[in-house]
């Protein structure tokens, strides 16, 4: 059987080389070989065999009467042929459900275009689909005479995202860090201004003026330490803050509803 297709499918493409009439035995060889494609399930291909047998014409032959009776039961066939062969309507949608408009869309290492339906032959098929370096499959099967089968391509458009915020804790540390931080320098400028005055009076120099200079100086200690703390505190707060995980999906450019 495998020889007799061989032989056909020679003697088909010599006669389309040809570009003439075709003969009885070459119009033979086509049915022939559409009917052993059909049987196979290849309806694609024994589609385009009684295609162009239907359409060939024959050449004035002994056997003209046969041939033309031949390219009737072709087109009879053919339209057989037609209805039986399964169509799909692929879509491409992300995680989330929305649709997306893929770089490239194939089913079966074939580029196709996501608006039409797509005729194949029965039996199993993958569609893959490509998106910002994204590729989603999906596995199908289609049966003989099954019209418009939905196929659903779903492509992940999901990216893990590290990132490690800073938290209020530390804003306010370092708010308490520059405002003590400042208060010591005032306080201590004014303190050193006032020791220099108290040094002309000694030993007159009123009581009142050392105390205030013992409070300003007190003070002056007391913000450096807390500047000093809270900077200490800012610091560790902030480097061992932890590391956060957000799941952030891709810009995807939508297929509008047909």
């Amino acid at each position: 059987m495998r020889g007799a297709v061989a032989v056909a499918v020679g003697l088909w493409a010599s006669s389309l080389a040809a570009g003439e009439a075709s003969n009885t035995e070459e119009h033979r060889a086509l049915v022939i070989s559409a009917q052993v494609m059909q049987k196979e399930g290849k309806l694609l291909r024994a589609r385009e065999l009684l295609a162009t047998c239907s359409s060939k014409a024959c050449a004035d032959d002994a056997q003209a009467n046969e041939c033309e009776e031949i390219r009737a039961f072709c087109t009879q066939r053919l339209a057989s042929v037609v209805a039986d062969i399964p169509t799909a309507n692929v879509r491409v949608e992300d995680d989330r459900g929305l649709p997306v408009r893929p770089e490239v869309l194939e089913v079966d290492t074939v580029t196709l275009d996501p608006s039409k339906p797509l005729a194949l032959d029965p039996g199993a098929h993958v569609a893959k689909a490509l998106y910002v370096g994204r590729v989603g499959e999906a596995s199908f099967v289609l049966e003989r005479g099954k019209q418009n089968v939905s196929v659903l391509v779903h492509v992940d458009l999901r990216e893990t995202v590290h990132r490690r915020p800073v938290p209020l804790p530390v804003y306010l540390l370092g708010a308490t860090t520059i405002a003590s931080g400042l208060l010591s320098l005032a306080t201590g400028i004014y303190t050193v201004s006032s020791y220099q005055a108290l040094s002309s009076c000694k030993p007159y120099c009123g009581t009142s003026q050392q105390g205030t200079l013992e409070a300003t100086s007190y003070v002056a200690d007391i913000s450096a330490i807390v500047a000093i703390t809270s900077a200490v505190a800012s610091a560790i707060w902030f480097f061992a803050r932890p590391t956060v995980s957000e799941v952030r999906w891709l810009h995807a450019t939508t297929e509008r509803t047909r």
